[in-house]
């Protein structure tokens, strides 16, 4: 197994430029070329809110900060619940800030 790619960002301004350590080829008719820019875990605060006298509906709502130095760019995020993939949603560019944001998934039943 090869040593995985270590990409260095660098901000200038809103702007955020990757720099691969060797050059990278790209392939006419790679639609889906995926270059990887690493990983970043966190642990968001996770609460259920529901009102079940009106509703047999409960919302989960999940708030994170971005723990790193870096802007995180959009892109899809991968919702996981106990270890088991729940859904997606699309982020939009996230600064790093103290101020969390909110994700709202709906589930039936109980949480």
């Amino acid at each position: 197994m090869s040593e995985p790619i270590i990409v260095q960002p660098t901000m200038q301004g809103d702007l955020v430029i990757y720099t691969y350590p060797d050059p990278v080829d790209v392939a006419s008719g790679a639609e889906n070329l995926r270059l990887a820019f690493g990983q970043i875990t966190t642990e968001p605060q996770v609460q259920a809110n529901a009102v079940p006298r009106q509703d047999a509906t409960a919302f989960v709502v999940a708030r994170f900060v971005n723990p790193s130095p870096e802007i995180l760019l959009p892109g899809q995020a991968l919702l996981l619940r106990d270890g088991n993939l729940v859904g997606s949603v699309w982020l939009g560019k996230l600064a790093p800030a103290p101020k969390p944001p909110s994700v709202l998934a709906q589930s039936r039943g109980c949480c």
